[in-house]
Formats: structure tokens, sequence, C-alpha cells
């Protein structure tokens, strides 16, 4: 039981990233890189998409850290 229903809330999670990344205009790969801090240089088009279909400001995306 335990394991079929964390396959179950995968499931969920992942068709949630589908849609966000649908609506965001974003491919699934894209939007990977920007959840898992991998992306090496920012678009701000996509940020803005981003906040758009999250109704949030570009703070609540990016948090600036001195070296």
């Amino acid at each position: 039981k335990g394991c079929s229903e964390f396959l179950e809330s995968m499931h969920y999670c992942i068709g949630i990233l589908n849609k966000f990344a649908q609506r965001a205009e974003l491919q699934r790969t894209q939007l990977n890189k920007y959840i898992n801090n991998e992306v090496v240089l920012l678009n701000i088009d996509v940020l803005a998409r981003m906040c758009t279909v999250l109704d949030c400001d570009i703070s609540d995306l990016l948090e600036f850290k001195k070296d």
C-alpha cells in the first residue's frame, strides 16, 4: 500500500509540473533546470511567463546571494 500511494503522489506531482510547463510555454527539460537550480543563463521572458502563471513577483522566484 505504501509504495502504491507514493507512486500515485509522484504521478500527481508530475501532472502538476506538466500543466505548469504547458501554461508557461516551457519544455519540461527547461523547467527541470529551473527547479534543480541548473540554469546557466536566466531568460527574462521565461521568468515573466512563470510569474504570470504563478501570479507572483520575480522576487518570489529569485534570491540574490553574494559569493
